[in-house]
């Protein structure tokens, strides 16, 4: 299978519809489709682009896992959350756009994504899961939003290019070593406020624990 026409009268595209069609070298998701399940395209590792329609409310888990080839992507303003593994082996990957109505990356979201030099989260993420960017080595830079309240453990573990985290609101950060803990070790804002300290905190010092804001 080397290409596909959706049609407008499709309003979900189900798990694993296209797994592992290595020859789809390209998709248009119409703006009919509310949702792309979980493993999707998983495996199309001959997918260059994709557009994904308005429509589009939710991606699941894993739905672009393995995609070598896709370069880069837009996520809609439609879309509210980035599943668990939903780019994870995206090794490709070098721009990625996320629409304003994202409010959550989850765990394993942007995994060995290797290519992946940087990445603008808009101010609508609240939370970033577990080892959202686990080894993403050559990221080199990101800015927490200040809506952010929650980092997950070693979501930037073995992103070794990078260097520069920018806080916009490094005040009342702490570090747990137990999921969804009230209370930890308080991070000083003027470390947080140094991109430098930052990027070497969360890919190295603390990687392996949960941040929390209050």
């Amino acid at each position: 299978l080397t290409s596909i026409n959706i049609p407008d009268s499709v309003r979900n595209i189900e798990r694993y519809a296209f797994y592992h069609c290595s020859s789809l070298t390209s998709i248009t998701i119409p703006d009919s489709v509310t949702s792309i399940d979980s493993g999707t395209f998983s495996g199309c590792s001959g997918l260059t682009s994709i557009t994904i329609g308005n429509g589009v409310t939710s991606i699941g888990n894993w739905a672009f896992e393995d995609c070598s080839s896709l370069a880069s992507i837009t996520i809609p303003d439609s879309v509210t959350s980035i599943d668990s593994g939903t780019f994870s082996g995206c090794s490709g990957l070098t721009s990625i756009t996320i629409g304003n109505g994202v409010t959550s990356i989850g765990n394993s979201a942007f995994r060995y994504c290797s290519s992946l030099t940087s990445i603008e989260l808009p101010d609508s993420v609240t939370s970033i899961g577990d080892s959202a960017f686990w080894n993403c080595g050559d990221l080199t830079r990101i800015t927490i939003p200040d809506s952010v309240t929650s980092i997950g453990e070693s979501a930037f573990q073995y992103c070794n290019s990078l260097t520069s985290v920018t806080f916009e609101d490094p005040e009342g950060w702490y570090i747990a070593q137990s999921e969804g803990a009230t209370s930890g070790t308080d991070l000083a804002s003027s470390d947080l406020s140094d991109p430098t300290t930052a990027a070497e905190y969360l890919k190295e010092t603390y990687e392996n624990y949960w941040w929390y804001k209050r």
